[in-house]
């Protein structure tokens, strides 16, 4: 009996072409990773460095119906463990269909449901719409948040935060007992 054997470059070629199909196929999805542009609109490429697992939890919470990621802030997603549940999860820009008004989808791991602060949805002192704020960074683990604005209260961050920030004000965005809150930085 023979054993015939493929050359190395084909082995590999196979190998790795059917996993990356298996990982990353935008044809199992439509939204905001998919390839394809719609009537009017250039290819969406900027949306194709977000993972497939946050493609994936953003079709299947049919985040697209209602939101597009906003591009037009560099970077337009962080990543870090914002949920406390120990994986690097996304907070990502985007932008309220209907109305245009800015937020952030903050995307954890493993089933987490995803949060959507602004965007049309109002949330704590900064309202339905973050379109004021053009600085987007993070907070480690472990920080301490304190300013003359937290009236004495003193933040040890449990999680990664993401500050929200334009030339007036700065603002962290913590989890806290499964809840985002925020908490106002001196400038």
């Amino acid at each position: 009996m023979r054993i015939k054997f493929l050359p190395l470059a084909n082995l590999l070629a196979l190998l790795f072409c059917n996993a990356g199909a298996a990982e990353v196929d935008p044809g199992r999805w439509q939204g905001w990773c998919d390839e394809r542009a719609g009537a009017g609109e250039s290819a969406p490429l900027s949306r194709l460095n977000l993972p497939a697992w946050a493609c994936i939890a953003a079709f299947t919470q049919n985040l697209q119906r209602d939101y597009l990621p906003y591009t037009r802030i560099n970077p337009f997603f962080l990543n870090g463990d914002f949920d406390g549940g120990g994986r690097l999860g996304m907070a990502v820009w985007i932008a309220q269909r209907s109305s245009g008004k800015l937020g952030i989808a903050i995307f954890g791991r493993g089933g987490v449901p995803v949060a959507v602060i602004g965007a049309g949805k109002p949330w704590g002192s900064l309202g339905d719409d973050f379109s004021a704020f053009y600085r987007f960074g993070i907070l480690t683990k472990g920080a301490n948040l304190e300013s003359v604005y937290g009236h004495g209260k003193l933040v040890h961050l449990k999680t990664d935060a993401f500050t929200l920030g334009n030339d007036s004000a700065t603002f962290a965005v913590y989890s806290e007992a499964g809840e985002f809150l925020e908490y106002r930085l001196e400038e």
